[in-house]
């Protein structure tokens, strides 16, 4: 079974009805468009790779709520907080909420560093 790399729970199939098929992980609140065709959405599930549908996807906003869509996926309406948190939930980076600036190390001096005599 294929899991979200988001909440590490399965990615389901969900029939609504015979024309009507989705393919979602409610724990991570994303969800595809709807397939007419069940083997179509059994093989998005199979091939979805999240991360890049994550990485790919533009932000929408509406009455104060953001998501994320992509090429037939999409996650729920949610609060920038909460769509920051699912972003780096998946790409195993902190949220811009509690990101901190890092310094540099540098291991080599550049020419610009270089004392002057």
């Amino acid at each position: 079974m294929k899991k979200c790399p988001i909440s590490k729970h399965p990615i389901d199939v969900f029939v609504h009805s015979k024309n009507a098929i989705q393919v979602a992980c409610p724990a991570s609140h994303w969800m595809s468009s709807l397939f007419t065709n069940a083997n179509d959405a059994y093989e998005f599930r199979e091939t979805l790779d999240v991360a890049k549908q994550v990485n790919d996807a533009v932000r929408q906003e509406r009455g104060g709520k953001v998501r994320l869509v992509g090429n037939r996926w999409m996650t729920e309406f949610m609060t920038a907080v909460n769509l920051d948190q699912l972003v780096a939930a998946v790409s195993g980076t902190p949220s811009a909420g509690t990101r901190r600036k890092r310094s540099s190390n540098k291991t080599q001096e550049s020419p610009a560093d270089a004392p002057t005599e």
